[in-house]
């Protein structure tokens, strides 16, 4: 279709759409097919599909219909232009007036807006013809009439009316325009004085390069004398239209022909049309001819007055001013950011791009009907008013952290380019956006998994450091609670004395259980687990929870059906309920509502990504939600802190959410809290689905202190406490030998004769720590019995604090009974 493509404006406008892959839409025009074309190109993976419409015509009706308002403009005749209503009363409305109308009735053009062309009639008015003209145009015929019309002073004059409807594309009349024309003089003068008063008429109106009268009769044709001088050498002056005819261009020469002779033949009284004329020294000119047709009282056309326009220069800047309009509504329509024009002292949008329409959701009608207060929340209006006092002509000024409403009332963050600038001559304000939603969310989701991870860190710092004060904690209260014991075991104890030792061993406990907290937060301490349903824990300790939390507190459960059951340690689960219950309570000083909750949770990919300490999987879990005062972010990146709390100095240790949190992680769970101000908070408990095939009950516990007296090898590396156990082993009637160390331990062993039960710490200094030693023990006495003790158990035989299946361990500090009946389950056999 294109023969000369390569090269031209086409291939790189076809070629730039294929690179941004974005439809695109441009106007082209081949001078090979001499013919102007809209052009649309869709990209595809494929290629382009490249679609062309034929806007030759369109584009010609455009520029003639400028030429006509200039010329209607300048013109002396009277234009009108009325709505198409025919009522009796008012009449069609007058909607168009050019200047010309002041000139012969008086009125100004403003005057007559909105008024009916009757105001021109008066008592000489023939109503028979308006009559006639009104049938006509009923009818959708243009109507030629004379009439007596009166001026606004009551002067009368003739006028010719040239009527002719205008429909639209539904073939439907919408207005009537009609030319007047004063023909007093004409009527009272022959046609020789018509002739002479059209042709001054003619002249004095247009001011054009070239004036002609063609008399068709004797084919002679006059002219001005200086403009053929461009067109035409001294020697070679135009004689005969035929003259004229031969330097049109063989490409427009037909048509103008054939338009003229039509022209001639028919019933009209003007003739234009546009050419390119050939000069003298060979170029072209581009010219537009315009002319009166008169004719004889038959009809017959008998000359033509007319002149000829030299618009080259106009048309070459009409095609830059169209070519640079064109280039920037392009770069407009298809720049990838939402640009807004908007009027400097209106505020409304006067221009909006596709990406503005498609980044806000308003249609770009919609968008128009706008200012730019629309996109913003009442409260952030200050702020844009603040704004405006930096924009500039000069520079952009950029603006970010700007939140902008879109119609469906989401509101996105953008950065905003701002410049003032003149718009269609008013002040404008230019604005360039870009939607840097996703950028900032996840921004803000960067360091909020940084923060996550930060404080990750410091709790396993905490964590590493109080599981070690715990574990050396522990030894110390184990020779205070054992020599306690050994006290109280003595039977010439004074009362009052037994009562202090007694006091003492309860302060011991308590410290004890201080450390066990300690422990449950480093995840060290000894879990002892076995499948447990939490709606039995819910139920079981309710009574107890209700009590506790007192009347002011309304408690309530919804316990989900067909729960999954959690391999978990029992006591632990039910310490951490009530320790979130009492914290809830405590958050609601004044009642509120208590609601436990338990479902099952599966975690995928997504979700668990979202929270560094949660791993996929399914869970059981089991939520306590509160309607108390909250929590602050500070508080609340600082809840599983040991110590950390912010209640009144005696009435909590700080040690709650943190043994909670120490308790699932060891258990492969994790702990969630969300909180807001003043609205209360929610903690969420995820323990790991049990294994189906998995699971231990706990036996009972003997509730005496059973002896005996096998032979048996203590290993401990702390002198008092191998002391102490090694005496309370002997008062029980066991033979007891000690080892300071794992080396010595297997000094022992080897020296012979054979142990009924090796019981040795799990941490000692060397090469040969209390797995090592339990190891080499199995291979020289396969039948001797194994017990482990320790302050805290993150060495090889406790995986992450969960004993392995067949392995015993006593947990430091314990008690005379609580040895006595580790060791007799031991050498027995059984748990």
């Amino acid at each position: 279709m294109f023969p000369d493509i390569v090269g031209s404006g086409l291939e790189q406008q076809l070629r730039e759409a294929a690179a941004r892959q974005e439809v695109t839409t441009f106007v082209e025009y081949d001078p090979g097919l001499a013919k102007w074309f809209s052009v649309r190109a869709y990209p595809s993976s494929e290629g382009l599909a490249v679609y062309f419409q034929d806007v030759t015509s369109s584009r010609e009706q455009r520029e003639q219909l400028a030429l006509l308002e200039a010329a209607v403009s300048r013109s002396n005749d009277i234009f009108l232009i009325t709505k198409a209503n025919l009522i009796d009363e008012p009449g069609p409305g007058i909607v168009y007036a050019n200047d010309a109308v002041t000139k012969l009735t008086g009125y100004r053009p403003e005057e007559l807006i909105g008024k009916s062309p009757r105001i021109f009639q008066g008592p000489a008015t023939s109503r028979t013809e308006l009559a006639r003209i009104r049938t006509t145009l009923e009818a959708g015929s243009p109507v030629r009439a004379e009439l007596i019309n009166y001026a606004k002073d009551g002067a009368a004059y003739w006028a010719e009316l040239d009527i002719a409807p205008i429909v639209d594309d539904t073939s439907r009349i919408t207005h009537f325009v009609s030319v007047q024309r004063d023909i007093t003089e004409r009527k009272a003068s022959q046609d020789a004085l018509a002739i002479s008063e059209l042709r001054f008429r003619t002249v004095a109106q247009l001011s054009a390069d070239i004036v002609w009268d063609w008399e068709l009769a004797s084919n002679v044709i006059w002219q001005t004398e200086d403009g053929p001088a461009r067109y035409f050498k001294p020697e070679d002056k135009p004689a005969s239209p035929e003259s004229w005819l031969e330097r049109i261009h063989p490409e427009d020469s037909e048509r103008v022909l054939g338009d003229l002779i039509a022209a001639l033949r028919g019933g009209g009284d003007e003739w234009s049309a546009e050419y390119r004329l050939r000069r003298a020294d060979g170029s072209y000119s581009q010219m537009i001819a315009r002319a009166a047709v008169i004719r004889n009282h038959l009809g017959k056309a008998v000359r033509i007055v007319g002149s000829a326009e030299d618009v080259t220069e106009q048309r070459e800047l009409e095609d830059r001013v169209r070519h640079s309009e064109e280039s920037y509504r392009t770069l407009f329509q298809a720049a990838p950011y939402a640009i807004i024009v908007k009027d400097r002292d209106s505020h409304r949008l006067i221009a909006v791009n596709d990406a503005a329409v498609k980044q806000y959701g308003w249609s770009r009608e919609e968008m128009l009907a706008m200012t730019m207060k629309d996109f913003y929340a009442p409260e952030d209006l200050q702020e844009l008013a603040d704004s405006q006092r930096s924009y500039s002509s000069e520079h952009s000024s950029l603006l970010k952290n700007v939140r902008h409403r879109r119609k469906d009332g989401t509101f996105i963050d953008v950065e905003m380019a701002v410049r003032l600038l003149e718009y269609d001559g008013r002040p404008a304000t230019l604005a360039v956006m870009s939607d840097v939603s996703d950028r900032l969310r996840g921004e803000r989701e960067r360091v909020a998994a940084e923060e996550q991870l930060r404080a990750s860190q410091r709790l396993d710092v905490v964590g590493k450091l109080t599981g070690g004060v715990a574990h050396d904690f522990n030894n110390i209260l184990m020779v205070i609670m054992a020599n306690v014991d050994a006290v109280l075991d003595a039977e010439d104890v004074a009362s009052e004395t037994r009562r202090s030792i007694e006091r003492i061993g309860g302060a011991a406990e308590r410290a004890a259980q201080l450390t066990r907290q300690l422990l449950a937060f480093s995840r060290k301490q000894t879990l002892r687990p076995q499948k447990i349903n939490l709606n039995d824990l819910v139920v079981a300790t309710g009574t107890l929870l209700r009590r506790t939390l007192g009347e002011h507190i309304e408690m309530n459960s919804v316990l989900a059906d067909d729960l999954w059951e959690t391999n978990a340690d029992r006591s632990q689960v039910e310490a951490a309920i009530i320790n979130l219950c009492i914290n809830a309570r405590d958050a609601m000083p004044g009642g509120g509502r208590l609601l436990i909750r338990t479902g099952n949770v599966t975690l995928d990919e997504d979700h668990a990504a979202l929270d560094p300490e949660a791993r996929p999987g399914d869970y059981v879990c089991l939520s306590v939600t509160d309607t108390g005062t909250g929590m602050t972010q500070e508080v609340l990146s600082r809840a599983f802190e040991p110590f950390f709390t912010t209640k009144e100095v005696g009435k909590g240790t700080g040690l709650g959410l943190s043994m909670v949190y120490g308790f699932a992680k060891q258990s492969k769970g994790h702990v969630s809290i969300y909180s807001e101000l003043g609205h209360g908070t929610v903690v969420r408990l995820y323990l790991p689905r049990a294994d189906q095939q998995d699971g231990a009950k706990t036996a009972t516990p003997d509730i005496h202190i059973p002896r005996g007296t096998e032979r048996v090898l203590v290993v401990e590396d702390e002198d008092q406490v191998r002391a102490i156990v090694a005496g309370q082993l002997s008062s029980l009637g066991y033979t007891v030998i000690e080892a300071s160390n794992g080396e010595a331990a297997l000094g022992k062993l080897h020296a012979g004769p054979a142990f009924d039960l090796l019981l040795t710490d799990v941490i000692m200094p060397g090469a040969v720590n209390g797995k090592v030693l339990a190891s080499r023990a199995a291979g020289l006495y396969p039948d001797m019995r194994v017990l482990f003790m320790s302050g805290y158990s993150d060495d090889a035989i406790s995986t992450l604090g969960v004993l392995n299946p067949g392995v015993s361990l006593l947990t430091k500090p314990f008690r005379k009974v609580d040895l006595a009946v580790a060791v007799r389950h031991a050498v027995e056999g059984t748990r």
